[in-house]
């Protein structure tokens, strides 16, 4: 501890969720704290895939008001949060002989911002994977219109899900004499991309430099033409905003994952939504797309959303109780990501919940902190709103 601050070297400190489990422990160690009957849940692998969640049953509680400790900024509260689902996309490959006279280029987007796939997904950060497939389009386009074939022997992209992807690379190849126009197309691009997303992405680069090395084989034109075609017409970014929330995005879609060899091509797409009619519209959009161009196709780490209630007395509780104890308004807001109340409100419909929590930056990295002061701050917002549970709450 040094200072404000708690960190932990050379090791993620865990407090996400650690101080949530030791909050709830130090509540119920307590002989001197008013509180209405109180079940606490403790539940496993809630940063994989919320198998302990998705686990509990009715059976396991009896309470019908839930307190999530498991936020990240204090003084922000949830009160809904989307749900998602894994879409994955495999294409089978053919890959020919790479021809005589052919130089190979390699071709890198780097300097994006990338970012969460869900919280950071309006702040329109460019996916380099769709970068990348425009440029091979016009690249085959426009070389193929100048006499030259053009070929790509390998595309490298992003490997997690739910992260924007801020690098890609292809190694292409050209025949030779048309090295210039390869690299002044990718130079156009370039600025076109710096055009368009300047600003939001002002450290954004395209380069293209030869590269050594043998790459006997190359995709087909046809599998070629498939792999470029599903990546500019896949769904990707904010899709809808939320009707009744403003600023809210109420349903996306990130390429998130990207991995070629030579047998198959394999996309992984993240979609979320707060309307599950809307994440499964997604997940026909993109099983369509894998029908026309003979991929397989499935979904997996299916999560259900937590439907926002603008009438939750348990809201509105600690909003009020919050501006008593801190004399300051608190923050209440639906995250686009997802929260284990996801789970909990699909097994517990009837059950009111509020997620909260102290301040912690860098989770689940060797850099993750905690500030030790809004552990104190919101330790007091649950005793008081605690000691209040039985006194009716006044609807602003």
């Amino acid at each position: 501890i040094e200072g404000d601050k708690m960190t932990a070297k050379d090791t993620t400190l865990g407090a996400d969720n650690g101080i949530g489990v030791a909050s709830a422990m130090a509540i119920l160690k307590s002989n001197e704290i008013a509180h209405p009957p109180i079940e606490a849940l403790f539940t496993s692998d809630e940063e994989d895939n919320m198998s302990g969640a998705m686990a509990v049953t009715r059976e396991l509680v009896t309470g019908n008001r839930l307190i999530n400790i498991d936020t990240e900024l204090e003084g922000t509260f949830y009160y809904g949060c989307a749900g998602g689902i894994n879409a994955n996309l495999v294409l089978p490959v053919v890959m020919d002989k790479t021809p005589s006279d052919v130089v190979f280029y390699k071709i890198e987007v780097t300097g994006l911002s990338g970012g969460h796939s869900g919280v950071q997904i309006h702040e329109k950060h460019a996916n380099a994977h769709k970068l990348m497939a425009r440029t091979l389009n016009q690249l085959s386009t426009s070389l193929s219109k100048a006499d030259s074939a053009f070929y790509l022997a390998n595309f490298i992209g992003g490997d997690k899900k739910n992260v924007i992807t801020r690098h890609a690379e292809a190694i292409v190849g050209v025949k030779r004499g048309f090295e210039a126009q390869l690299v002044q197309e990718v130079a156009v691009m370039a600025d076109t991309f710096k055009h368009e997303y300047k600003v939001i992405e002002d450290t954004l680069q395209m380069t293209a430099a030869t590269v050594q090395g043998e790459y006997d084989k190359v995709l087909s034109e046809e599998t070629f033409n498939k792999m470029v075609s599903l990546l500019l017409v896949m769904p990707n970014d904010v899709l809808a905003m939320h009707g009744a929330i403003d600023g809210l995005v109420e349903t996306s879609c990130n390429i998130g994952v990207l991995t070629l060899n030579e047998e198959t091509i394999t996309m992984v797409s993240f979609i979320r939504s707060f309307l599950e009619t809307k994440k499964q519209f997604v997940v026909e959009q993109m099983r369509a797309l894998a029908t026309l161009v003979g991929a397989e196709f499935w979904v997996d780490a299916d999560f259900p959303n937590w439907e926002p209630n603008l009438d939750s007395e348990l809201m509105t509780r600690f909003e009020q109780t919050y501006k008593q104890v801190f004399n300051k308004e608190a923050q209440l807001e639906s995250i686009h990501a997802g929260l284990e109340c996801g789970h909990f409100a699909k097994t517990f419909p009837d059950m009111d919940m509020i997620a909260c929590g102290p301040t912690i930056t860098g989770a689940h990295t060797t850099e993750e902190t905690l500030l030790v002061s809004t552990i104190e701050q919101i330790t007091k917002l649950i005793l008081n709103v605690l000691a209040q549970m039985d006194q009716p709450v006044k609807k602003n």
